[in-house]
This record gives structure tokens, C-alpha cells and sequence, in this order.
């Protein structure tokens, strides 16, 4: 479960946003295309945006 910044949980994603391009850190990296979604705090009213990174690329320590 997400968290917003507020400390509010958020449960559910307010809408998919689709396929979208993500650059990382790395000087020579292609851009990869990623699930993004949009979270809705309805404590402060922040939406956040998440990427659906496989756990794959997240242990190999790629940044974002």
C-alpha cells in the first residue's frame, strides 16, 4: 500500500494513467516505458504519481 507524505494511506489508485517514459540517473541508459498510475490523498488533497517498476529492475538498483 502506498503512503502519501501526509502520512495518509492510500488504497487504491484514482486512475491508470497508461504507458509512460522514464528516463533513469545512468549517463547512457535508454528511456523505459513503464504502468504509471495516479494516487489521490483525500486527507491533503495531493495527487502522486507511481511507476509499476518490476522488482526485477528495482534489485538491480537502477534509479529513477
Amino acid at each position: 500500500m502506498k503512503q502519501c507524505e501526509c502520512g495518509t494511506a492510500l488504497k487504491e489508485a484514482m486512475f491508470n494513467m497508461g504507458i509512460s517514459t522514464l528516463t533513469t540517473k545512468e549517463k547512457y541508459a535508454m528511456p523505459k516505458n513503464y504502468q504509471m498510475d495516479a494516487w489521490f490523498c483525500p486527507n491533503c488533497g495531493k495527487v502522486q504519481f507511481y511507476a509499476r517498476i518490476p522488482e526485477s529492475e528495482k534489485q538491480k538498483g537502477n534509479q529513477l
